[in-house]
């Protein structure tokens, strides 16, 4: 019941900031419903695999409704944008998803085929205990019905993986060996960055695009209205011996392509990486 949950937020240890912001996140909080609450805690993969009590539903659910407060200062604006999000992860049955990596599972055949290929996988961490999720297109073969559930199983992984306190991940993508002929339909491209900017609200810390060759320019001046200036904002042009991913990642946690000197270069075993808790990364 609404007083109840109210009486919840008034308890549970809030982010320090203005107390407008409180406010603000209490009023998100009253508005969600019971099951609501439970959808959004569950994108904590946390809460999702302990099946935790009410107490703990009530800190996760806060924890996103904080991000999407973080982006949007007009509570109402939030509020629709967190419920629209629900409803997206409804949709694509999320759950289902998350389950592919089971042998039994429906979609199981599906997210093997593309992970074979070797383009997405978790794997390293950056000094401050993020994930990195590496997507390496010139590895695609094809982009079929399942491209973007393949990329969003990955963002869920990688941030089930975070160690950060916030959960945020980063995104390095390695442009090597890429030409125009790989390039995603403008439709798809744009359905991914839809997805990126309006569902993983506060999610990414930093994007880096290693090694980006000239033909990979021309998608993105296409792409590029479509995802969000706060998206944009987090997305470095770089290549393998630049300072940028030197300093946010040690060699023992970023791979040779990634910094000098990296020392994460285990070839992926996909059979293996299907194997390990969804929260751990692969060769941790």
């Amino acid at each position: 019941p609404a007083p109840l949950l109210f009486f919840m937020c008034m308890t549970t240890p809030l982010s320090s900031g203005p107390r407008l912001d409180e406010q603000n996140l209490r009023y998100i909080m009253t508005h969600l419903s019971h099951d609501e609450l439970e959808q959004a805690a569950r994108t904590n993969y946390a809460y999702m695999n302990q099946q935790q009590d009410k107490e703990e539903r009530i800190s996760g659910a806060m924890r996103m409704a904080q991000r999407y407060l973080n982006s949007k200062k007009d509570p109402d604006v939030a509020l629709r944008n967190l419920k629209e999000t629900l409803e997206f992860r409804n949709s694509i049955n999320m759950e289902a998803l998350l389950n592919a990596r089971y042998p039994d599972s429906e979609h199981h055949t599906k997210l093997y085929k593309i992970l074979n290929t070797k383009q997405l996988y978790v794997s390293g961490y950056d000094t401050a205990g993020r994930s990195t999720y590496i997507f390496v297109p010139r590895k695609v073969e094809s982009h079929g019905e399942w491209t973007l559930q393949a990329h969003i199983w990955t963002l869920e992984k990688a941030i089930a993986c975070s160690k950060h306190d916030n959960g945020t991940v980063n995104a390095v993508i390695d442009f090597t060996g890429f030409s125009y002929s790989q390039a995603p339909p403008l439709s798809l491209g744009r359905e991914i960055m839809t997805t990126l900017r309006q569902h993983y609200v506060g999610s990414i810390h930093k994007i880096f695009l290693v090694n980006a060759p000239s033909a990979f320019y021309c998608l993105w001046n296409m792409l590029k209205p479509f995802a969000g200036r706060a998206t944009r904002d987090k997305i470095q042009f770089v290549n393998s011996t630049s300072r940028e991913l030197a300093e946010l990642c040690s060699p023992a946690e970023a791979a040779s392509w990634m910094v000098p000197n990296g020392q994460k270069n285990k070839p992926l075993d996909v059979d293996e990486y299907l194997q390990l808790p969804f929260d751990v990364a692969f060769d941790e």
